[in-house]
């Protein structure tokens, strides 16, 4: 299992992106399938979505770039997939908020 990069504080990792360190080094979830994120198929039972969805919500929980993810899914419009703690559906929603209330 990989190592996440750990800080005392959140100001020592705000330096660390500050200098040009790529965000995706810091992710909680890169020993994840990356399948958890995914929306849910059309034939996929309930149970099993809700059970890849709270290892997506505990591994967005406790990463140190969460905030960045979102944003970075939000910039590309990346509305399929469960990143910085948020649904796509959700994701879509606060882009489309955002275009409305910028024009």
């Amino acid at each position: 299992m990989t190592e996440i990069p750990q800080f005392d504080d959140y100001q020592a990792l705000k330096e660390e992106l500050s200098q040009g360190a790529p965000w995706h080094q810091f992710i909680a979830c890169k020993d994840i399938n990356p399948l958890v994120f995914e929306r849910k198929a059309a034939n996929e039972p309930w149970k099993d979505f809700e059970k890849r969805i709270a290892i997506a919500r505990v591994a967005c929980g406790r990463c140190l770039v969460k905030d960045v993810c979102l944003d970075d899914a939000l910039e590309h419009k990346d509305f399929e997939l469960f990143r910085g703690g948020m649904s796509g559906d959700d994701i879509e929603t606060i882009s489309r908020r955002r275009q409305r209330y910028a024009s």
